[in-house]
């Protein structure tokens, strides 16, 4: 019995480890994502000559390192909309589109899995 229980436990260290790591993983990547999404969108509102100042104080007053998970995928969802509908670019394609009617017919939609 007590070799079928170190088993379990090794089992459920490795799952915990395995979930933990995955975890990180896509913080990390998320974090990333926000980063590039931020100061692309700075680019080209510097470019358009046009800001959106709720945006724009948010990710200046942001430091997204010290944000919940759950709050950089919420920011960075909000920030690839805000690039689709203001500036007609998407994150994941890497393009500027030239009209609504571009990005809705050449762009898969606004996630990563979308690009998948």
């Amino acid at each position: 019995e007590t070799n079928i229980q170190v088993v379990k436990l090794n089992d459920e260290s490795l799952m915990d480890f395995k979930t933990r790591t995955r975890l990180k993983f896509q913080e990390k990547k998320v974090h990333g994502q926000l980063k590039k999404a931020t100061s692309i969108c700075l680019k080209l509102d510097e470019n358009k000559k046009s800001y959106n100042p709720i945006l724009l104080s948010e990710m200046e007053d942001d430091d997204f390192a010290s944000l919940t998970f759950d709050k950089k995928q919420a920011k960075l969802i909000e920030i690839l909309f805000f690039l689709r509908s203001e500036h007609l670019y998407c994150l994941f394609c890497g393009t500027s589109f030239s009209s609504k009617d571009d990005i809705a017919q050449n762009c898969p939609g606004p996630t990563e899995e979308d690009h998948q």
